[in-house]
């Protein structure tokens, strides 16, 4: 019996393609063709897969949907705005991320930007910078 969430779902990132009570019959299928044909590792997992939706339909299989946190908590940047932490900050955007518990940083959406690069430097004032510095020994 699994003592938390947390366990469960690290449980289905450390492997990915065991078998869940929730996996419909195109996930089963999905799972056993990684398994046996494309190698058995979590590199090979689906984009998306373990995160939100995962997390989703974990949350509604063991009943506690109505425990789950608005995606604000951790989505407080809308992917429309993702250059925002890499921006000098603003007192809006501070405002809106201070409740929050993380914060996404759309890497999907920074690794399409041509000519964005995530190692350069940005704005001292920037919310990136000033994470950098705070969680962070080496920049």
């Amino acid at each position: 019996r699994w003592r938390s969430g947390r366990q469960w779902m690290a449980r289905c990132c450390e492997s990915p393609n065991r078998m869940l009570p929730y996996d419909g019959i195109r996930t089963v299928r999905h799972k056993l063709k990684r398994r046996f044909f494309e190698g058995n590792e979590r590199g090979n997992v689906r984009w998306g897969e373990n995160g939100p939706r995962g997390f989703t339909r974990a949350l509604r299989h063991f009943g506690r949907l109505e425990q789950a946190l608005d995606p604000g908590a951790f989505y407080p940047i809308h992917y429309r705005e993702w250059l925002a932490p890499f921006e000098p900050a603003t007192p809006e955007l501070d405002a809106r991320i201070e409740n929050s518990h993380a914060v996404h940083l759309w890497n999907e959406m920074a690794r399409r930007k041509a000519g964005f690069d995530k190692d350069a430097g940005f704005p001292a004032d920037s919310l990136f910078e000033k994470w950098c510095a705070r969680y962070l020994n080496d920049r």
